[in-house]
């Protein structure tokens, strides 16, 4: 895996977190890394599967729109109370909820 990007920088520490470790191997799929020591080849690759399987069910009951929904809405309930509680104060402007919104985003 090649790049700049946070998971292949991920990538490198645990390449090198093996590599120290003698008996540990890395397995790589496409959203997740798996650490192991086992030989079995079969239990890895079940292990490998469920974990695909399971992060595309959960894409699928919890879509990243509604993430992003719930982000703002969170994120509007917390530009609220500061307002509130500066009292008298300039509100908040609409930039700061997207900040926050933008910086809560899992991709």
């Amino acid at each position: 895996m090649s790049g700049s990007g946070a998971r292949a920088k991920k990538h490198r520490g645990l390449l090198e977190m093996v590599g120290a470790n003698p008996g540990w191997e890395l397995h790589v799929t496409p959203n997740y890394f798996v650490i192991s020591n086992s030989d079995d080849s079969e239990f890895l690759n079940e292990i490998k599967n469920r974990l695909e399987a399971i992060r595309e069910q959960y894409e699928i009951e919890f879509p990243e729109e509604l993430a992003l929904e719930a982000s703002q809405a969170q994120a509007k309930r917390r530009r609220e109370a500061r307002d509130k509680d500066r009292d008298g104060d300039e509100p908040a402007p609409p930039e700061a909820e997207q900040t926050e919104v933008e910086s809560a985003s899992p991709r």
